[in-house]
């Protein structure tokens, strides 16, 4: 203990001063001898730390000499499951160019008993792992946008139908497509467009792309229903929002995602506003050289019904944007099954 130590140990052991004589220190003064005394008392728990640590290293080097059975009986560790000794084992380990014995004691002594509570713990922990697995995935599914019914539109879940043999064929082009995205060397002509009657399985087929690059951990995937995404754009103008996305939040979606889905795009009413924000996503990603999945119910050499020698699709993308999409297109697939919601109750006949 050096000077200052030993002064404000006796000053401790001094009876209180009176308080006329505190009153004669200067504040200064009292808060240096406040500060010295806290020193002192750190200096002295520092020292009773490194002491006790010293005295265990020394009895634990003394109990790593001795036979494991002498060890257990010295140190008295006993089985939380049955009460029984734990007898420990004994290596050496290296540190820093020095080897020290190191005592290592088991969770319990081999007792059914034990092991049952193990083998339970393990389960319960394999348990929760797979629930924050699950959770974690049914998260990704969420933010790309497969909820609802979508969640389960596997291609496994996608069925043969015995009233439409083109649906295994379908299956077979977009499962190709598939492969060229994520097993091939990826080509300049990207996009895929799936059109044709409703309720053939576009949307399912399309949900089955987003579900494939999930499970390869691809998590910038994106399915987007297009008359939900418009709505979704217009929601962020409202000026008395207070939080939640921004427009620039919802365009970057379509933008920047590594695949992405735009379901449906045939379905909303066609404004000069509609047809310059999707050519804004579509071109950033045409240039880009990113994927996108197309789904109509026209299909592209379609003519508009109220206008003769226009196509369809120029009332809903504009003529620039079906250029593109024709010209990166890697495969065009007709859905010409009737609906399988009805069961082609809707057909014309």
């Amino acid at each position: 203990m050096d000077q200052i130590d030993k002064w404000i140990t006796q000053q401790a052991k001094q009876p209180s001063a009176p308080s006329g004589s505190r009153k004669s220190l200067s504040r200064q003064e009292e808060d240096r001898l406040e500060r010295q005394r806290l020193r002192a008392m750190r200096r002295q728990s520092e020292r009773a730390d490194e002491t006790k640590r010293q005295q265990w290293q020394a009895h634990r080097r003394k109990l790593a000499q001795l036979p494991p059975d002498e060890i257990a009986q010295q140190v008295d560790n006993r089985c939380q499951y049955c009460d029984n000794l734990l007898v420990p084992t004994v290596t050496q380990q290296e540190v820093v160019g020095f080897v020290r014995p190191v005592i290592i004691w088991p969770d319990y002594c081999g007792c059914e008993r034990g092991k049952m509570a193990i083998n339970r713990a393990k389960r319960n922990k394999q348990i929760d792992r797979d629930k924050i697995q699950r959770d974690l995935y049914q998260a990704h599914l969420k933010k790309a946008g497969l909820v609802g019914w979508l969640a389960d539109a596997t291609f496994d879940t996608f069925t043969d139908r015995h009233d439409w043999d083109g649906a295994a064929e379908c299956k077979a082009r977009v499962s190709r497509y598939i492969d060229m995205l994520f097993l091939g060397k990826r080509e300049r002509k990207n996009w895929l467009i799936l059109h044709g009657n409703f309720g053939t399985g576009k949307s399912h087929l399309a949900a089955a792309i987003i579900h494939e690059a999930i499970d390869r951990n691809w998590r910038e995937v994106y399915f987007r229903v297009w008359p939900e995404y418009l709505k979704r754009l217009q929601m962020t103008w409202d000026k008395n929002k207070i939080d939640g996305e921004t427009e620039a939040d919802v365009i970057r979606e379509l933008q920047q995602g590594l695949i992405v889905v735009i379901d449906d795009l045939d379905k909303s009413q066609a404004t000069e506003w509609t047809k310059s924000t999707l050519y804004s996503a579509l071109n950033h990603r045409y240039n880009a050289e990113k994927p996108v999945i197309l789904t109509f119910n026209y299909g592209p050499g379609d003519a508009a019904p109220k206008a003769p020698g226009r196509l369809a699709l120029e009332d809903y993308l504009g003529r620039a944007v079906l250029d593109r999409v024709l010209e990166v297109s890697y495969d065009v697939i007709e859905f010409g099954g009737s609906s399988s919601r009805s069961g082609g109750k809707w057909n014309v006949k």
